[in-house]
């Protein structure tokens, strides 16, 4: 008969035995965590590449503007007409045409149809080169515009001046040589002191010789007179001395022709020379029509323009050219700077000309 074992006895070494292996698989788990330890990385921040986070757009290469004087790029040089005159534009193309090809660059003629439209053209670079009158010309030096390179000779002079003229009755004394042609004094206080008080007729308000440059030597040498009478041309300020009662004096251009030699006048008027005479004569200080540039023009382009018009006007077909496209007359050119205009500069400080207001003068 075979020992029995309690029931009870057998469950507590079965349990006991449990627990033993329980133990060592706890133990055995432990040991392997620990103979491999895992230590986690530091938390880093990502780093960021501009190269690889920015989206580039690739840049499209730009091409290089044609430098001026070329196929794709002109030169322009502008002339005036107000009416826009067929005659004005073919005749500046073949000024255009002839300087291109003196000149080696390539250059293209514009009409406009007043001072202010080309004077914008400059503005905007559009305009490279134009024939500006005086005033004009001041104006445009004065915003940054316009450099002067030529004067024009017309009808033999560079500049011209102002006359004041009397009635040979008058009185007063003249202080001019007829025969000499030429002021028997340069001393204008001396000249001009007995027109004091006197009455003049002007030409009008934006005539440089007969108005602007007289009454700002009779300013200027304080000599005060009446409020002038406007009469509009130089030939009515002529014959209102002539005909005497209207004014005590006038002024009108001088040195570069004479009105009261104008056919208009010497046909009604066949004596005017002997009964209106010249008191005295200013030195010739406004300069004629000039050929401005744009100052940032290079110097060496400029110099190669400056050639071209002397070279132009020495020919026949030249000259005409020119002279039609101004419709203004020129034999010839001569350089200058924009020190030639001091002395008009000057008046137009002294009277406190608006010379926005005198664009085309």
């Amino acid at each position: 008969m075979m020992n029995s074992v309690p029931l009870k006895s057998r469950w507590s070494k079965v349990s006991w035995l449990l627990v033993i292996l329980i133990g060592l698989f706890a133990l055995g788990a432990c040991q392997s965590g620990s103979s491999n330890p895992t230590t986690p990385a530091p938390t880093q921040s990502p780093q960021v590449s501009l190269s690889s986070t920015v989206t580039q757009t690739p840049l499209t290469p730009t091409e290089t503007p044609e430098p001026p004087g070329t196929a794709d790029n002109p030169l322009v040089i502008s002339f005036i007409s107000d009416k826009l005159d067929p005659q004005v534009k073919a005749n500046g193309d073949k000024v255009a045409a002839q300087l291109s090809e003196l000149t080696g660059l390539k250059i293209e003629s514009e009409v406009s149809p007043t001072y202010d439209w080309t004077l914008k053209g400059m503005a905007d670079g559009a305009v490279h080169m134009a024939w500006l009158p005086p005033l004009t010309y001041i104006y445009a030096n004065q915003q940054g515009l316009a450099k002067v390179v030529l004067l024009t000779n017309h009808f033999g002079d560079y500049k011209y001046g102002t006359q004041f003229l009397v009635n040979a009755s008058s009185g007063l004394r003249s202080f001019f040589d007829p025969i000499l042609n030429k002021d028997t004094t340069t001393d204008a206080p001396t000249a001009l002191a007995q027109l004091k008080g006197k009455q003049p007729c002007w030409v009008d308000p934006s005539s440089s010789s007969g108005y602007l440059l007289a009454a700002g030597l009779l300013q200027m040498n304080n000599i005060p007179v009446k409020d002038g009478i406007f009469l509009l041309s130089h030939s009515s300020v002529v014959r209102a001395l002539y005909v005497k009662g209207i004014c005590d004096f006038g002024a009108t251009y001088a040195l570069a022709g004479d009105p009261r030699t104008a056919s208009a006048v010497v046909v009604d008027l066949p004596d005017v020379q002997d009964k209106v005479i010249i008191l005295w004569i200013s030195d010739p200080v406004i300069p004629n029509y000039c050929l401005a540039l744009l100052p940032s023009l290079p110097a060496g382009m400029q110099q190669k323009i400056v050639q071209g018009m002397k070279d132009l006007v020495k020919t026949d077909e030249g000259k005409a050219a020119l002279t039609a496209a101004n419709n203004y007359d020129i034999q010839d050119f001569k350089d200058a700077s924009d020190a030639d205009y001091d002395p008009l500069r000057k008046m137009v400080e002294i009277m406190g000309i608006s010379l926005d207001s005198m664009l085309g003068r």
